[in-house]
């Protein structure tokens, strides 16, 4: 259940588990606690150290829409059509960025 939780879940849920105070008795340690859910003692110390865990998909989401503008802006200019090739080869010219073939695609 744990390994399929989405990261920034698992990431609040770290945060969670660290903030525990230590048993007096021993028996429930980070250590046990972790091997009861299913999560790495390196996976959960990755996961408190990495200030950046778990925004990979929503850093990727941002960067699709700007790429996205950049690309609906190549395709606007001088209103006529264009394909995947005339908008590669005319895209440094108009915006100063180039994408590969695959990501106008």
């Amino acid at each position: 259940m744990v390994p399929d939780l989405p990261k920034s879940a698992r990431k609040r849920l770290c945060q969670y588990i660290d903030a525990f105070d230590e048993d007096p008795g021993r028996k429930y340690t980070k250590r046990y606690i972790l091997s009861l859910i299913g999560i790495s003692k390196s996976s959960f110390y990755a996961c408190l150290k990495n200030s950046s865990y778990g925004m990979h998909d929503e850093a990727k989401e941002l960067r699709d829409e700007e790429d996205i503008k950049v690309i609906q802006e190549v395709i606007a200019y001088k209103s006529y059509s264009k394909g995947t090739r005339m908008i590669y080869m005319v895209m440094k010219k108009i915006s100063g960025k180039q994408f590969s073939i695959r990501s106008i695609r």
